[in-house]
């Protein structure tokens, strides 16, 4: 670790303020990347000491803007800049404040839908105890269903109540019934009366049951 390195660990926001001390155009080298920084002064320093920058590889290749610490340097010197470098500082200025300027407009977008979400929250937590008590006012002055009407033409949840419901329902099954002196299966199938089928579903254990009508499927040979 070079001496220099070694200088910026040991610096405190208290005091120089760590990645502000390096100059600009001084060769740093951060996550692999090597070049020439542009270190931005206009904020204050992160709680963990970490300063937004941004840095023109060495190579050539594309800007490179993080905001880091100290530590995360792993070089600090070089050769100073050459006259080219006077032109190159206000664009490496201009992508540094752009990224600063996304990061806080995505960081207040994400504070304002959170603080969004915690009012539609509290309004919805609001609004369901309104209606509950509304609902129980209701029932305690044995008001009628106008107080129903008027709920449901506000969009306002109406009271639910228990009901008991008689259904009439149509069965299908299956019963066997026993043909006496019967020609053939086509003459059994026309004996068969009402009261024939009522007293097979009765030995079945399906007595009770209301016997509207019935369809003859098959007749089989005793």
């Amino acid at each position: 670790m070079s001496a220099a390195v070694a200088e910026l660990e040991g610096l405190t926001v208290a005091g120089i303020e760590g990645v502000r001390s390096i100059p600009d155009g001084a060769v740093v080298e951060i996550g692999g990347v090597r070049g020439r920084v542009v270190v931005d002064r206009s904020a204050p320093v992160g709680d963990d000491g970490g300063v937004w920058v941004a840095v023109l590889p060495l190579d050539c290749s594309g800007v490179v803007v993080e905001c880091v610490t100290a530590r995360q340097i792993t070089r600090c010197g070089g050769n100073r800049a050459g006259a080219w470098w006077v032109p190159v500082v206000p664009a490496l200025q201009l992508a540094l404040a752009a990224r600063i300027d996304a990061e806080k407009s995505a960081q207040e977008l994400a504070e304002a839908r959170a603080a969004l979400r915690d009012v539609s929250s509290r309004h919805e937590s609001a609004m369901d105890k309104l209606v509950a008590d509304a609902h129980e006012w209701a029932d305690d002055n044995d008001l009628c269903s106008r107080f129903d009407e008027f709920m449901e033409d506000h969009n306002l949840p109406t009271r639910l109540k228990d009901f008991d419901v008689e259904v009439s329902v149509r069965l299908s099954t299956s019963v066997t019934v026993r043909v006496s002196g019967a020609r053939d299966s086509d003459a059994a199938e026309q004996e068969v009366r009402h009261s024939d089928v009522e007293e097979a579903m009765a030995n079945s254990g399906l007595a009770g049951l209301n016997l509207e009508d019935f369809d003859v499927v098959d007749a089989e040979l005793v």
